[in-house]
């Protein structure tokens, strides 16, 4: 397994709705007070004097003892948001497997829904036991994900899907998520689907996405063609209705939400070929409709954990100067689903995030960053 970054000093996690917050140095020969903080003023520093609290352990401990105040503050919540400031760390996925692993076996957390494809993590989850737990990471998650922390909490859901206390698995993006094709996942549908439905099914899958990419990702609007668009709307409509007249159950309602979300991909593409913002803004909307539909019908009395991006997991109606006008995923959630959910985001403080550097220098005098900045934590909350 690829490790993607081992050279993060510092950061911060901080709770969005409600300004809590986590810190750590990585390196533990060396704490923060061997970098020179920026100036606090003694008003600022006593605020926030009897709020931080050390959380003792990184990677992989599951002696919980330093996590359980999480129990009060959390409280009744059904909904967990953990965000990341940067997709390209470690040591967020180290954190975030330990607090994963907490929220399941300490509070009765045990669904967890990642920022990936929800057909590839739906189905990954669903052969999982059957497939290595290589081949259930490199075909679920975005590969970059696939690191040695993210192995370790896939082969821990992976164990645990036969146990009294399952840690059910899927996602809720559009986009086709994991690097490999998709052969391996279709056969789990070849004895579900009649075979005249399973030929369009796999027709469909590879043909949208790889428009999608070519329109899209790799944004060349002259791939974009109205009358191809229609058609394919027409097959997975077409197909739906093929569907509708199987059995009702869980299965068939999932199958139907897989064709949705093509239906999804082809709605980004009509509107957005010559408009790449108009693609972040449906991406987050569709997104925040995926788990709205996860809480409602498939897992309608469980608590879940969800994994994305800080950007993803805000509430916040405009995402600001790089993404101007767009309303985040955590805004499109119902009002409901924001009272039931509790939010931490994890944010870089020194160190490096992929191509992302941050010095201490960038902290500005009385800053959260610069009160955090001055504790001799390795982790502080």
């Amino acid at each position: 397994m690829k490790i993607i970054t081992k050279k993060i000093l510092l950061f911060v996690i901080i709770l969005i709705y409600g300004f809590v917050l986590f810190s750590q140095t990585i390196n533990s020969k060396k704490t923060v007070n061997h970098v020179k903080c920026p100036y606090v003023n003694d008003d600022i520093r006593q605020a926030f004097s009897n709020r931080i609290i050390n959380i003792k352990d990184t990677y992989s401990s599951e002696n919980f003892e330093d996590l359980e105040f999480l129990k009060e503050i959390i409280g009744n919540k059904r909904y967990v948001f953990l965000g990341e400031s940067n997709h390209y760390v470690e040591e967020y996925s180290a954190i975030k497997e330990r607090l994963i692993k907490f929220l399941h076996q300490e509070m009765g957390f045990d669904v967890l829904l990642f920022e990936s494809d929800f057909f590839n993590c739906n189905t990954s989850y669903l052969i999982c036991d059957s497939i290595s737990t290589s081949e259930f990471l490199n075909n679920s998650i975005y590969n970059i994900w696939h690191t040695d922390v993210n192995y370790d909490l896939f082969n821990y859901i992976k164990k645990s899907k036969d146990s009294k206390n399952p840690l059910c698995f899927s996602g809720f993006d559009i986009k086709k998520s994991n690097i490999t094709d998709n052969r391996l996942l279709y056969h789990y549908y070849q004895n579900y689907l009649k075979p005249k439905d399973f030929t369009e099914f796999i027709a469909l899958d590879t043909g949208i996405n790889s428009y999608f990419n070519a329109v899209i990702l790799n944004k060349n609007s002259k791939e974009y063609h109205s009358e191809l668009c229609q058609n394919l709307t027409d097959r997975c409509i077409k197909l739906l209705n093929s569907i509708n007249t199987y059995k009702a159950n869980k299965e068939r309602e999932v199958f139907k939400h897989i064709i949705q979300n093509k239906i999804y991909l082809l709605n980004i593409i009509r509107q957005a070929h010559n408009n790449p913002q108009k693609y972040n803004v449906l991406r987050d909307k569709y997104m925040a409709e995926n788990i709205e539909w996860f809480t409602k019908k498939i897992f309608p009395d469980k608590k879940i954990i969800i994994w994305a991006h800080n950007q993803h997991i805000c509430d916040n109606p405009d995402l600001g100067k790089y993404i101007p006008e767009v309303p985040s995923m955590g805004h499109n959630i119902s009002e409901k689903m924001k009272e039931q959910s509790y939010v931490i985001g994890l944010f870089g403080l020194k160190g490096s995030e992929g191509w992302k550097k941050h010095d201490v220098n960038y902290m500005k005098k009385n800053s959260l960053e610069a009160v955090i900045c001055r504790t001799e934590n390795e982790i502080s909350f």
